[in-house]
């Protein structure tokens, strides 16, 4: 994912002339991973609301239980 960042980055910002089609792959590999990454979280269970907002849950006294 960091890589299709990355590559897409340079390509657009840097005008590199680099082919278009692998930009597309790699936009299209940035979304799959993303989905990817999102289905293991959902599958692991690690999508609730208190590993989400983990600093407010142990640093907030508002939140502290």
């Amino acid at each position: 994912m960091v890589i299709s960042i990355a590559y897409n980055i340079c390509n657009h910002v840097f005008q590199l002339d680099l082919p278009e089609y692998l930009a597309e792959i790699s936009l299209i590999s940035l979304f799959i991973g993303a989905l990817i990454w999102l289905a293991g979280a959902r599958v692991s269970g690690h999508e609730g609301i208190a590993d989400r907002y983990w600093w407010l849950r142990n640093f907030d006294e508002r939140h502290r239980r």
